[in-house]
């Protein structure tokens, strides 16, 4: 049996065969196929001629697209692909007032044209108000009217990872580029310059207690309690700590940082020509992000994870909508980690079937 031949178009992978070449276990148009040894969390998607050319002469591009979950210009490129004709500008309009306009007829197969396509994309996370089958209850939507967090002008009775962290930051010194990054097991995930460490821990302290007054659970660990490593500025792997917040089960890290900026550095010798260098320098902006460099397989497309210092709004005025987030990916990483066991055990009972042992 001949497997489809896989071609890459923009970010998509597409597998083109005949009708005769089909692979097992593909299923309607728009339904999911599951590959044996496929990525977790990706869907193919399955564009039949026959079945396209009676759809977008049915209905209009745009509703059609929205079926498929993808934009009109990419199911037009689809069309393209397989010599699919579609309705004119105008063409909806007449029909609207009443009248027949015809149809372009499916012209015949050009030699070595597919008669379908097949896409894998990512599949979009799970939905906050989603259940999880055979685990847990479902994770419960933040209430959209609520009194927001607010940030307190002077920090007076920190909370005590706050107050560890602020013995932390004081013994640590600025890199480079101006920016404190403490490597003590006791401080929180605070990466900013000297001048915006009040501020920070303020945003910090407030979020913690807003957490904990929810039921959520803010712990402090060093990488290597959770697995991962982390590469600095100066691309050397190094072991920082790591904040994690506990959400229905699962474990978000967290963090905030200031941003940088590169600024040209004037040279020491004006008279002798030199190229140009540059310095990162902070800019006074702190952003609030969850950190999805810790885990490759997490917080992929559809999930917001930064929220940072605007000209209209500052960080202090998001952490209501953070904590909202929090409860989005919290659901995601559970429907990963579930589907990823699946996948594995599927993998394993198609190596037993048909993987001879060496």
């Amino acid at each position: 049996m001949r497997w489809p031949i896989r071609r890459v178009v923009g970010r998509e992978v597409v597998d083109s065969a005949r009708v005769h070449q089909r692979t097992p276990g593909v299923e309607t148009v728009g339904a999911t196929s599951h590959y044996p040894l496929a990525r977790v969390g990706h869907e193919t998607v399955t564009y039949r001629r026959d079945e396209l050319y009676e759809r977008v002469w049915s209905k209009p591009v745009s509703k059609v697209a929205e079926a498929y979950g993808v934009s009109d210009v990419a199911l037009a490129k689809m069309c393209r692909r397989l010599g699919v004709p579609v309705p004119g500008r105008g063409y909806w309009a007449r029909v609207a007032a009443g009248q027949k306009p015809k149809r372009r007829p499916l012209a015949p197969l050009k030699s070595g044209q597919p008669t379908e396509l097949r896409v894998r994309r990512w599949r979009p996370p799970m939905p906050p108000e989603a259940t999880v089958q055979g685990e847990g209850q479902p994770v419960a939507a933040e209430p959209q009217e609520e009194t927001p967090i607010q940030v307190a002008d002077t920090l007076e009775e920190p909370h005590e990872l706050v107050a560890m962290s602020v013995v932390a930051l004081r013994k640590s010194k600025p890199g480079d580029d101006g920016i404190v990054r403490c490597r003590d097991r006791r401080c929180l995930a605070v990466e900013v310059a000297p001048k915006s460490a009040d501020r920070a821990l303020r945003i910090m302290d407030a979020l913690i207690k807003a957490l904990t007054a929810r039921g959520l659970n803010v712990e402090v660990l060093d990488t290597a309690d959770v697995g991962v490593w982390m590469p600095n500025v100066t691309r050397r792997t190094v072991k920082m700590p790591v904040t994690l917040v506990r959400v229905d089960g699962e474990s978000v890290p967290f963090g905030l940082e200031e941003l940088t900026e590169s600024v040209q550095v004037d040279p020491r010798d004006p008279a002798r020509w030199r190229p140009p260098t540059f310095e990162q320098r902070p800019t006074g902006k702190i952003r609030l992000r969850v950190r999805d460099d810790l885990d490759p397989y997490r917080f992929r497309a559809g999930v917001r994870k930064n929220w940072a210092d605007t000209e209209k709004r500052r960080v202090d005025d998001c952490l209501t909508a953070f904590v909202r987030g929090l409860r989005t990916i919290a659901s995601a990483i559970k429907g990963e980690r579930l589907e990823n066991e699946r996948r594995k055990k599927e993998q394993e009972a198609w190596q037993r079937k048909w993987v001879r042992p060496a």
